[in-house]
């Protein structure tokens, strides 16, 4: 858990925050993480205030008995290291620009935000954040006990991949699960019920790589559970295929967050952390950045891989009973 040194908290100033919190305070403990700073972005009022400057003290009162609420909250439900120093800020405006320049400015490792905190918030932060983002959907308890992480064979299925290890390493997992989901091509009138023969390379392909994939990571001892599932629908199979597996927490790759990035940030990744009923770590390398020209020849050189492969390994009798073929 050596990334989440830094986290920023978004807080609601509702009953939605105790889960946030304990979320942070979960993350806080497996990371040994040096600062938390809960933020709660209240909408700006300079209209009335210019109308009626009376007003302004009032709204400084109002601001004010908010902070002290919300740190009073914070310091009762938040138990994390002894050396994590913890702060909590009020703002006025709206909550992605303001979350993105306190992500900047503080140079966080981790943003926290509640999946249901407002439309598209999580996958907006996903794409512009300079750090990776963290989003909780409302109800579910704050534990590691499985620990899903959707691969493309990317570099950014690596970095999620690394991150899920030293998640389920901090949590004292003895498993890391990892899917993959392929698709069998049915867009030509020729391949429209594609050939045995056809179906039995490409998983004999998914399986090659998934195993040279493992291979790349540092598992830290743990032991690599290995899915694969066929479907035209990959993040509708990620989602059905994490549920029966039981996560509790899943990673997934994104991008970087340059302009062209949050264009490709990707369907799957970006329906995946909108739709998962678990916490879903959209995992970014800190300050990461990428080039249109790097993303279309990453999916060029995928491209030119797709071609047929050699006999399977012997890692496919440790593919699951619930495989889908």
């Amino acid at each position: 858990m050596y990334r989440y040194k830094s986290i920023l908290v978004n807080l609601n100033d509702d009953q939605r925050d105790d889960l946030l919190i304990e979320y942070a305070e979960m993350i806080a403990l497996l990371a040994q993480s040096g600062r938390v700073q809960f933020l709660h972005v209240t909408p700006e009022v300079p209209p009335l205030a210019d109308l009626y400057p009376d007003v302004l003290p009032f709204l400084h009162a109002t601001a004010s008995a908010r902070h002290e609420a919300l740190t009073a909250k914070v310091a009762s439900r938040f138990v994390g290291p002894w050396h994590t120093a913890v702060h909590t800020d009020v703002v006025a405006g709206t909550p992605l620009p303001e979350l993105l320049r306190v992500a900047r400015e503080g140079t966080f490792d981790l943003v926290i935000v509640g999946a249901d905190a407002e439309p598209g918030l999580a996958a907006k932060l996903a794409r512009k954040a300079p750090c990776s983002v963290l989003a909780v959907p409302p109800t579910v308890p704050a534990r590691i006990e499985r620990v899903v992480v959707p691969v493309d064979f990317s570099a950014h299925a690596l970095d999620a991949a690394d991150v899920a290890v030293a998640f389920a390493e901090a949590a004292g997992l003895d498993a890391v699960h990892f899917l993959h989901v392929y698709t069998v091509p049915t867009g030509y009138p020729s391949l429209r019920h594609p050939p045995l023969d056809l179906r039995a390379t490409l998983r004999t392909r998914a399986v090659r790589r998934l195993e040279t994939f493992i291979e790349a990571l540092d598992l830290r001892g743990l032991t690599p559970e290995l899915h694969l599932a066929e479907s035209p629908d990959v993040p509708g199979t990620i989602l059905s295929e994490a549920a029966a597996l039981g996560a509790d927490l899943m990673m997934v790759g994104t991008r970087g967050r340059s302009p062209s990035a949050a264009i490709l940030l990707g369907s799957v990744a970006e329906q995946v952390l909108r739709a998962a009923p678990v916490p879903v770590v959209a995992v970014k390398r800190k300050g990461a950045t990428t080039r249109l020209l790097d993303v279309l020849l990453e999916q060029h050189v995928a491209r030119a891989e797709d071609r047929p492969m050699a006999a399977p390994s012997d890692l496919a009798h440790r593919l699951p009973a619930f495989e889908r073929v």
